[in-house]
């Protein structure tokens, strides 16, 4: 029981010490950071970097929705059993009846009915 008493004295005052070290020196952290992101230098390699992302963010939208364009006209060309391949969104559809399963662009419009789909 001694010995436990003594390691408990021990934490406190080592965490009593500590934690005024470490106020001092948090804020001595906080200020140096201040004044690093104050520095016009590194204001303008930040402003840069943003502006770098947000082009990137814009290429990678445009090729994600290429990409997604191809996946939907490729799903179609297997459902439609075509040996042509589409080429849009809407190629390919011609003759087809807008209210039918077979018109990607009507998914998720409404609930199907028995007459709704088309196989070739």
């Amino acid at each position: 029981m001694h010995g436990k008493l003594r390691l408990l004295i021990g934490f406190g005052a080592g965490y009593l010490l500590g934690a005024r070290a470490g106020r001092e020196r948090y804020e001595q952290i906080v200020r140096r950071a201040k004044e690093f992101g104050q520095n016009p230098k590194v204001r303008a390699k930040a402003a840069q970097a943003r502006d770098m992302a947000g082009e990137k963010a814009g290429q990678a939208a445009e090729a994600a929705k290429t990409k997604a364009s191809e996946t939907v006209t490729a799903a179609k060309d297997k459902v439609h059993g075509s040996d042509e391949p589409t080429t849009g969104l809407g190629a390919g559809m011609a003759g087809t009846d807008p209210g039918t399963s077979a018109d990607l662009g009507a998914l998720g419009t409404g609930p199907a009915t028995p007459g709704d789909v088309s196989h070739p």
